[in-house]
């Protein structure tokens, strides 16, 4: 190839590796030949030339969460422009270690946490070098990337004000602890003092089982919420799968939304725009976020930085639709 396209076999290398820069004119020559050749660069050779693996792993615990696939399509969207592939390796059972499959035989130059659990060590320590670029295991260990949900709550909140809500609660798909360490646990509470909302405790509702599928733990955790909360007019339920879960306990039950209670989700789930009433929800474009994540992770791993205290971050808004309404009289 590299006599067809008139240049030295290391300019050619140097075309799919990417090590030095390669002139536009020279590049397209060597692709021409390629091409023309039927040549496409052999995915192991080039990464033992480059002392890598060229592979970003996905730890997840449900595959049919569509919130972590619009985001994983982001992901491989970009990833595969910068020559990649990614790898999603589940995870259920986080708590016994005797369940997890070890994968010795692999090695991940960065490895993403889609998991609300803790990943067991042996697990990780079978994908891990010590190279790996750790994403969102804390800013300790790695990169950080966040969702902004402050504003898009506060605007949400100003709404339900405005439509005659007083008391607002919150659905929560972790326990106590962890919810207030949330930052959408956090803007809850103050957002009920900044707005003038009933601040009563039992308003919000935990989960202590981690276990439980999304929208198996809105179902759930909803029967507590309306039991001890009868005379709520809105909530806001910690992810969209939890509120499309929520949206059947209430059918049950025999109460419309929003005429009785008003509903507000999070993560802006594509298909829940399809659901009767359209789900209002705390939104944002999980594609682009997809790419920015495999974008900043790329460039660590290229410049051989783990991104230890990084933290990027995108805006949430709040998507209005037909599952917010006046509060009941």
């Amino acid at each position: 190839m590299a006599k067809l396209a008139g240049v030295s076999v290391a300019t050619v290398s140097n075309v799919f590796i990417g090590r030095k820069h390669v002139s536009e004119e020279l590049t397209h020559k060597v692709k021409d030949a390629a091409e023309r050749l039927n040549y496409s660069p052999n995915h192991i050779a080039r990464c033992l030339s480059l002392g890598r693996s060229n592979i970003i792993g996905i730890v997840i615990t449900d595959y049919v969460n569509p919130f972590h696939m619009e985001i994983l399509r982001g992901i491989e969207n970009y990833a595969k422009r910068r020559g990649y592939i990614v790898v999603t390796f589940l995870h259920e059972n986080c708590e016994n270690t005797d369940d997890v499959v070890n994968y010795d035989a692999m090695q991940v130059d960065a490895i993403l946490n889609f998991t609300t659990n803790v990943v067991s060590e042996s697990f990780i320590n079978s994908l891990v070098s010590e190279r790996t670029v750790f994403v969102d295991f804390g800013r300790s260990r790695g990169i950080s990337f966040v969702q902004d949900h402050v504003l898009a709550m506060d605007t949400a909140m100003k709404r339900l004000r405005e439509l005659g809500h007083k008391k607002v609660g919150f659905i929560s798909l972790v326990d106590k602890k962890r919810f207030d360490q949330d930052q959408r646990g956090v803007a809850y509470r103050k957002l009920l003092e900044k707005y003038g909302f009933c601040g009563d405790e039992n308003l919000v509702v935990y989960n202590d089982d981690f276990t439980l599928k999304s929208e198996m733990a809105g179902y759930l955790c909803g029967q507590t919420f309306i039991e001890k909360n009868p005379d709520a007019t809105a909530v806001f339920v910690m992810n969209d799968l939890a509120a499309f879960g929520f949206y059947r306990l209430l059918y049950e039950k025999g109460l419309r939304v929003p005429d009785d209670i008003s509903v507000v989700g999070f993560d802006g789930v594509n298909m829940l725009q399809y659901a009767t009433p359209r789900l209002s929800t705390i939104s944002f474009d999980k594609f682009q976020f997809g790419n920015l994540m495999a974008e900043k992770v790329i460039d660590c791993i290229e410049r051989g930085d783990r991104g230890i205290g990084l933290e990027y971050g995108s805006q949430s808004s709040f998507l209005e639709q037909e599952s917010v309404g006046k509060a009941k009289i």
